[in-house]
């Protein structure tokens, strides 16, 4: 039967040979077994498909990944973060946990204000949000807190455990510091997926009634030189086209994928050549030394890839639906993209025309999901711990380092799989059994099995917390740094585009 995990258990665990914590729990969608559940998809409106092994049986079956090991890191760290935010009546936080924090005010009231955290910034305390911003009167990256990044590693970790120890458990790689490739580097000590067992495709249905009755014949629709729009052809943006003067039709059809000009790379100057914006997620790709997809041909018909958008062509171009208006016509049996565009899955040419076979596919029916946790006892065992400047380490703080950063990985995986498995629209998870966690200690015998829940787990956090405090190991609160005016400005920038962002726009 399993037990209550102590505090004095976690440190036998810790200072011993055991390996590992592990949590494997069994799930079904909420709307019961049967229904079906939509994966994440990846760059080209991909899933993540792959066979795997049951290993009571050896039969291969197809599997679909239902949540990444990032994305299951970014909904721990959330649930920390919502710990960290919750205060008792007398104003004390429900966890102590060092976080950095970036505010971008704004006193306009029409940009948005916002606050990012070392707990949701991609890369933790080396995130180019906090090497962008000052401590004081100097960058962050430049203060005395910053440099501690610059000389972190496994044997000489206090520091960086006292700045942002989530980065000791979650992992963290300092390439966009000083040092570049070469910079800190830590490994994930906590790793978590839920994976979908024995898939079966479903198809994806599309349709929608305009109350106001509005047809295509209706327009067409033109874009303003404010990029409003207009059915006045006479108050229509004018473009040149060669010679001739047109008015701008709305909506150029964001999202298609055009043909890669070497001669006029689109990226460069880009914000994420300064490691800020979003990457698209996506997998299976090899790529070159500066992150381009590479391709087996480059052709006016790239292999397995749709042709250039043709703007001469486009029949929807001025269409009443290019400004959310009009009937949306009953289709199934096409994956979608985020721009809601049909995924194919190849291009070919027969008898000299395009056909482009659009993928089967939306979502799958599932005869299970398995959520695996694993935290890496050994990985944390590595770490070492020595204060003042000192090269060597004492046991007793390594061990309360150590006891620490495990249970703050107990803590945040409890809360996350407490908080639900509400993954997307349409991936709705309900666990099947209560979670139970296991000491993966000596080899060949049975685990230990314990019951952990968010109280206790946030108790036992804290209580290490306490006894490092102690030994003097380093532990701050909020750090609070202020955006650079340049950073400032290009989140400015940013909003006021997405804010008057219209159908064609970049």
């Amino acid at each position: 039967m399993a037990q209550q995990l102590t505090l004095d258990e976690l440190k036998q665990a810790v200072s011993g040979h055991a390996a590992a914590f592990r949590c494997i729990t069994e799930y079904q969608p909420m709307g019961g077994p049967g229904d079906k559940v939509f994966p994440p998809t990846y760059e080209g409106g991909k899933y993540a498909t792959e066979k795997r092994i049951i290993p009571d049986t050896g039969e291969i079956v197809d599997c679909v990944l239902l949540d990444s090991v990032q994305s299951q890191a970014n909904r721990m760290e959330s649930a920390l973060l919502d710990a960290w935010r919750t205060r008792n009546k007398e104003g004390k936080r429900r966890i102590e946990l060092p976080v950095i924090t970036a505010k971008f005010q704004f006193d306009d009231p029409e940009y948005k204000s916002f606050t990012v955290t070392s707990l949701e910034a991609p890369h933790r305390a080396a995130d180019a949000i906090f090497r962008d911003s000052k401590l004081g009167d100097v960058t962050f990256r430049k203060s005395e807190k910053g440099r501690i990044l610059d000389n972190a590693d496994v044997r000489n970790a206090a520091g960086l455990f006292g700045l942002c120890p989530t980065a000791l458990v979650f992992g963290i790689w300092d390439s966009t510091g000083p040092r570049g490739g070469l910079g800190t580097k830590f490994q994930r000590a906590l790793v978590s997926e839920i994976v979908g067992w024995g898939v079966m495709d479903g198809v994806n249905t599309g349709s929608r009634v305009d109350p106001l009755g509005i047809v295509r014949a209706s327009g067409p629709i033109f874009r303003t030189e404010k990029g409003d729009w207009t059915t006045n052809e006479e108050l229509a943006q004018k473009i040149k086209d060669g010679k001739d003067e047109k008015s701008a039709l709305y909506g150029l059809s964001k999202g298609k994928l055009v043909s890669y000009d070497k001669e006029k790379n689109q990226d460069q100057g880009a914000p994420s050549k300064i490691n800020h914006g979003n990457v698209v997620p996506d997998f299976a790709y090899a790529r070159d030394n500066n992150n381009n997809i590479i391709y087996d041909e480059v052709t006016g018909l790239s292999k397995g890839k749709l042709v250039s958008y043709d703007k001469e062509k486009n029949q929807d171009q001025g269409a009443p639906s290019k400004i959310n208006h009009g009937n949306v016509v009953p289709d199934f049996a096409y994956a979608r993209d985020n721009n809601n565009n049909i995924i194919y899955d190849e291009v070919t040419l027969e008898n000299g025309k395009i056909v482009r076979k659009a993928r089967i596919k939306g979502g799958f029916s599932i005869a299970k999901a398995v959520q695996t946790t694993v935290l890496s006892l050994a990985c944390i065992r590595r770490l070492r711990f020595p204060l003042n400047g000192s090269t060597d380490s004492d046991q007793g703080v390594d061990l309360a380092a150590r006891c620490v950063l495990t249970a703050l990985g107990l803590a945040a995986a409890v809360l996350s799989r407490e908080g639900g498995a509400d993954l997307r629209s349409r991936c709705q998870l309900f666990a099947q059994q209560e979670f139970i966690w296991e000491l993966l200690d000596v080899p060949g015998q049975p685990p230990k099995t314990y019951v952990l829940d968010g109280d206790s787990a946030v108790k036992l956090f804290n209580d290490a917390i306490e006894e490092a405090k102690a030994l003097c190991l380093p532990w701050e609160d909020e750090i609070s740094v202020v955006p650079s005016e340049d950073l400032f400005a290009l989140v400015k920038k940013s909003q006021e585009l997405n804010m008057h962002q219209v159908e064609g726009d970049d």
